[in-house]
């Protein structure tokens, strides 16, 4: 992943990694974060190939 930085779980399998972007439902950046988090700086990995997952809980 980016220096400095990690996806808050990634899934591993030979030389394959999904990095998963997780989110509340009330957090402040839940609609910019798929963008600016996974994508700008996880899923740019060469072992993720460009995919990643994004998920929101929501909490009721």
């Amino acid at each position: 992943m980016v220096a400095g930085k990690r996806a808050d779980m990634v899934i591993q399998y030979a030389d394959f990694k999904i990095p998963i972007e997780l989110k509340r439902d009330y957090h402040k950046d839940v609609w910019t974060a798929a963008l600016s988090q996974l994508e700008r700086l996880y899923t740019r990995d060469p072992y993720s190939a460009g995919y990643g997952i994004y998920a929101v809980f929501l909490v009721r």
